[in-house]
């Protein structure tokens, strides 16, 4: 008797041969992984992105014009401490992130890569769901600091 989302390890053949991604319900043509290698290098260089993007306003410290300007340089400096601190970390765990899949590209054939590129996802999200609680306040506290003294954007 066949019953319906019961394992028979009899009839499965796991080890022979990888098992193939199938997405969709009945459908019998094999459709696209849900995500690919390339992918999660992106999610990567968009990382990336972010902390280049932190570091850029950090840098405005060691202009000695600007910081001339500054009237409680403590606060400044100390929150630029902090958000030297809290990148060093990110920097680090993002590397770890990184290594699990910085040797791959190209599509995602068997089951168990997809299993672990959906862990590295996660891994991604939470990333930079902690990036942008802890390191925010102090980025947006530093890049105000500068438009205030500069009169520009950190982006112009």
């Amino acid at each position: 008797m066949k019953r319906d989302g019961v394992f028979n390890a009899r009839n499965h053949k796991r080890g022979l041969k990888q098992t193939p991604i199938v997405m969709g319900s009945g459908s019998k043509r094999a459709k696209r992984s849900p995500i690919t290698w390339d992918e999660l290098n992106e999610l990567y260089n968009n990382s990336v992105v972010m902390i280049k993007e932190c570091t850029k306003i950090v840098m405005f410290i060691k202009n000695k014009e600007i910081t001339d300007l500054i009237v409680d340089k403590k606060e400044v400096i100390d929150t630029a401490g902090l958000l030297y601190r809290d990148i060093t970390e990110y920097v680090k765990n993002l590397k770890s992130i990184h290594d699990r899949h910085s040797l791959s590209s190209g599509k995602i054939v068997n089951v168990e890569d997809l299993a672990v590129a959906m862990e590295i996802v996660e891994q991604y999200s939470e990333w930079a769901e902690s990036y942008n609680i802890v390191v925010g306040p102090n980025l947006s506290k530093l890049s105000a600091t500068y438009e205030y003294l500069t009169g520009e954007t950190e982006n112009d």
